[in-house]
């Protein structure tokens, strides 16, 4: 898995450089083979059909800020066991807001396929 994701952001990260604008294209085998792998194709469509060039930056760049909790704010992290679809580690996104990722079964879009398990992790860290 961790090879495979790495590929993946390997992938993203090449895309983004290779636009004008920097924004993430996102073919629909990316919808597919990525973000809703294992879905029905009538959903990965849908989902397609909606979907808009993302900047890239907040993917490839780091922050040169503070973490969100250095504020005193709570932050937390929901990280998919099966998510392929990020330019780098989950890890370092939650790094990014100062805090350990909590692991949730699916992939990247598991808000939108498994909502009852994104739920079930909300509410353990609450």
């Amino acid at each position: 898995m961790a090879e495979e994701n790495e590929a993946q952001g390997a992938l993203i990260r090449q895309s983004v450089a290779a636009t004008p604008d920097g924004t993430v294209p996102l073919p629909l085998e990316a919808v597919r083979y990525g973000l809703m792998r294992g879905e029905p194709t009538q959903l990965q469509d849908f989902v397609f059909g909606l979907t808009l060039p993302q900047p890239g930056g907040y993917m490839t760049d780091a922050l040169d800020v503070p973490p969100v909790t250095a504020a005193g704010l709570d932050a937390f992290y929901i990280l998919g066991t099966d998510d392929t679809s990020l330019a780098r580690p989950g890890t370092e996104f939650a790094a990014r807001l100062g805090v350990e990722p909590r692991m949730a079964p699916g992939g990247h879009m598991a808000l939108l396929n498994h909502p009852e398990d994104i739920a079930a992790a909300l509410l353990e860290l609450l």
